[in-house]
């Protein structure tokens, strides 16, 4: 009996013995597999760490690639637009002798000196041959009548016909004419400054506004305020509220 139960027991212990081999056979097996996809996901963990970080120092750089391109735009920007506006004013400078007529319809044998001398009595500036270098008609792309061009020889004596002129209201009886048609005598503006005071003309009921043009410089004021505001672009009558 005794030696039964100790072959039980030998046998007991040897199957156990297997068992266990056979466990950590199976544990070692199993460990290694899980530790190398540990690994695996690891190495790709890290890879692509990397390729993030490295993405993002990229887009870091791209960032500053085009907040430095905007700020270059920016700048080239101001650039033109100083460039535009200095050329502008050069050209205005270029006839600061010089005004326009607007209202006196063109006669097939007319004298302009004539209608110059006539102005000039009408608003007791005189105005002689000697004070104009040259005067001409300048024709409307619309076929309209023509407005007639001068210039002085004496930047004083062109601002004290325009300022004189302002103040009186002047007519075609004025010259002589049919009709009671208004006639203005205004700053001789250059092409990009005349587009411009059409447009502002354009929104003057609009904005309620009052338009003074001087020395070619447009000014623009709310008819019930005291503030006045230079208008060099269209868009400066919409900062007028």
């Amino acid at each position: 009996m005794s030696s039964e139960i100790a072959k039980l027991l030998k046998d007991f212990k040897q199957e156990m013995r297997e068992m266990r081999t056979t466990l950590e056979k199976e544990f070692r097996k199993e460990y290694k597999e899980l530790k190398s996809s540990i690994d695996f996901f690891s190495t790709q963990f890290e890879s692509m760490a990397t390729h993030c970080a490295k993405i993002e120092k990229e887009n870091t750089a791209l960032k500053e690639d085009n907040a430095a391109l905007l700020a270059e735009c920016q700048s080239f920007k101001k650039l033109v637009t100083t460039s535009e506006q200095r050329l502008t004013d050069l050209e205005q400078y270029s006839r600061n002798k010089n005004l326009e007529v607007k209202g006196i319809r063109a006669a097939a044998e007319e004298s302009l000196p004539a209608i110059l001398q006539q102005l000039g009595n009408a608003i007791a500036e005189p105005i002689t041959e000697a004070d104009v270098d040259i005067c001409h008609r300048v024709p409307k792309k619309d076929g309209g009548c023509p407005n007639i061009v001068v210039q002085f020889k004496s930047k004083v004596k062109r601002d004290a016909v325009i300022d004189k002129a302002r103040k009186k209201r002047l007519s075609a009886s004025t010259f002589k004419l049919e009709g009671n048609s208004h006639v203005f005598v205004n700053d001789h503006l250059c092409p990009v400054l005349k587009k411009l005071l059409g447009e502002v003309i354009a929104r003057k009921n609009e904005k309620k506004v009052e338009i003074r043009v001087d020395q070619g410089r447009q000014n623009i004021r709310k008819k019930d305020g005291p503030r006045t505001l230079r208008v060099t672009s269209p868009k400066d009558i919409e900062k007028i509220q």
